[in-house]
């Protein structure tokens, strides 16, 4: 063994080595950063809803799926109708530029924090993926309470949704 290579050895023996060792300490993160609690997924409810969602867009049911979608979130109350309506037309427009929609899966949950949550879904139509980027927040508890109860009680709102055709946006 020559002096270069010993000198590679030991580098590898002395540092790379221990540091293997150290790396089941760190278990991987996620593309669901909040771990579920008590064994349950706390974006459940919300895929749920948005899963519902991608069904009757792609059964062709997009105003019904829409409003679905919205009820109980501040973009679905009558002074948002014309951001729903234009929804439903950006929809109907996609469709038309990118195809019928074919399929969907959710891609990532970015947790912002405790109360709001990213979430993001590919659209699968058939010349082009739509990125849609679903917006929830949930009214944190008032200051002293710090009971699970009160935190999982609040209801989820949507607050915003969009999509578009940046697949970079799912690296992010």
């Amino acid at each position: 063994m020559t002096k270069r290579h010993f000198t590679v050895f030991l580098f590898f023996a002395a540092v790379l080595f221990p540091l293997l060792l150290l790396l089941p300490m760190f278990p991987a993160v996620s593309a669901r950063a909040q771990q579920p609690i008590n064994g349950t997924d706390p974006y459940k409810e919300l895929d749920e809803k948005i899963n519902i969602f991608f069904e009757g867009v792609i059964a062709g049911n997009t105003s019904s799926a829409l409003e679905n979608l919205l009820l109980q979130s501040p973009l679905g109350t009558t002074t948002n109708s014309s951001s729903s309506a234009s929804m439903k037309t950006r929809l109907d427009e996609a469709r038309t530029q990118y195809g019928s929609f074919i399929d969907y899966e959710p891609v990532k949950h970015i947790p912002l924090g405790k109360d709001a949550v990213l979430i993001r879904y590919l659209l699968k139509c058939d010349n082009y993926p739509l990125v849609w980027t679903f917006t929830y927040y949930r009214k944190p508890p008032q200051r002293g309470t710090v009971s699970p109860a009160a935190v999982a009680a609040a209801p989820w709102q949507l607050i915003e949704m969009r999509f578009d055709t940046n697949l970079e946006l799912l690296a992010l």
